[in-house]
């Protein structure tokens, strides 16, 4: 009786054992894809970083300056997508942050957009627009601009702040910034730059190169152009779009 027990045991352990064979040779076919998939999704990664430029920019969080407003500060790598994807993946053009808002939406509603230019865009340019000008520099500058946005903009937040140190000198020209642009219709909630925000660029200046790039953003609409009357005289106001 004990030996047919013990015999029992062993084919209950076999079945038990069949069992679980057949239920993992079942998911042999489900791993199979899987792995095939993983495989066509490795080709497709390579495909894209093979064909992304050699220069990603990324976003430049800037400090205020306590005698210009304008800012510098240090380049973190990002990747962004062309400008025909950019609505789902690029920073929007939000309006000014809420303060009821919660600090994930201030965040992103004080970061300029920034729609770079593709490779097949520069190239559809005429030559007398593209000159010597590269996917590099372009995209360079056009991180630099929406930096110098992000400024006057972190600028005029600073002055209306209840605790902000700002500069008597500082302050007055916020107030001018607010007053004469920012609060005007079709520039309120938007990110915009003067001329002057760029005599301290280190990828575009007011010069000749500088207007070409402006010219060729002008066209390829990444920016819009609004004059408003400012210390007197007719100033350009650059809209990031």
């Amino acid at each position: 009786q004990g030996l047919e027990s013990s015999v029992r045991a062993v084919e209950q352990s076999v079945r038990e054992l069949r069992a679980h064979l057949v239920s993992e040779s079942a998911t042999i076919p489900k791993v199979e894809a899987i792995i095939a998939a993983s495989s066509l999704q490795g080709d497709d990664l390579n495909t894209i970083n093979s064909h992304l430029p050699p220069h990603l920019p990324g976003l430049q969080h800037a400090s205020i300056s306590s005698t210009s407003g304008h800012s510098t500060g240090t380049v973190l790598n990002r990747r962004d997508q062309p400008h025909a994807t950019d609505a789902s993946t690029s920073a929007p053009a939000h309006s000014l942050a809420d303060p009821a808002g919660n600090a994930s939406k201030k965040e992103r509603a004080s970061v300029a957009p920034r729609s770079y230019i593709s490779e097949g865009e520069l190239n559809s340019l005429s030559s007398y627009m593209r000159g010597r000008l590269t996917l590099d520099k372009v995209n360079a500058a056009l991180d630099e601009l929406a930096s110098c946005a992000e400024a006057n903009h972190r600028l005029m937040a600073a002055a209306r702040a209840s605790n902000s140190k700002l500069s008597g000198a500082d302050r007055k020209r916020a107030t001018e910034l607010y007053h004469c642009i920012a609060s005007k219709e079709g520039i309120k909630g938007r990110f915009w730059f003067l001329d002057s925000d760029l005599r301290e660029g280190a990828s575009i200046r007011p010069d000749k190169t500088g207007k070409a790039i402006l010219m060729m953003l002008r066209h390829l609409k990444r920016l819009e152009e609004v004059r408003c009357s400012l210390d007197g005289s007719s100033a350009v106001v650059y809209l990031l779009c």
